[in-house]
């Protein structure tokens, strides 16, 4: 690094900025270009498709209808989104005392689902 861009603490400067360059340039380095995925990139076994065959490309379940029977696609065959639940939650908003909120997430990431059990158990009418 050319120690013109450099201060006292050894940070780069202003000077950097005001040229528009980043510091590897300014130094005269070049960056690493980094190789996308070798996975990503055609080869003969997987070649690009070409504009034509991107127009009478199919839909992969009926491909697999076709080929392996109906009941091979269904089985394949997935809903949208996440299966709904029996019991869903309720969305509400509830004011806690803000020590009380930082213990709960002292506990840990699943911090809601500790709390909605002790609510649970001190739930009025709940057999205990």
């Amino acid at each position: 690094m050319d120690p013109r861009f450099r201060g006292r603490d050894g940070k780069v400067n202003g000077d950097a900025r005001r040229f528009n360059k980043s510091a590897f340039e300014l130094a005269g380095m070049k960056r690493k270009k980094v190789d996308p995925d070798p996975a990503s990139r055609p080869d003969e076994e997987n070649p690009e498709w070409t504009p034509d065959e991107l127009r009478h490309a199919r839909p992969a379940l009926d491909v697999i209808a076709e080929k392996f029977g109906a009941a091979a696609a269904d089985s394949l065959r997935r809903g949208r989104g996440r299966p709904p639940q029996q019991e869903r939650k309720v969305l509400t908003t509830l004011r806690i005392d803000p020590d009380v909120l930082a213990a709960y997430r002292r506990e840990g990431k699943d911090w809601r689902l500790r709390m909605n059990r002790v609510l649970r158990e001190h739930m009025p009418g709940a057999d205990k």
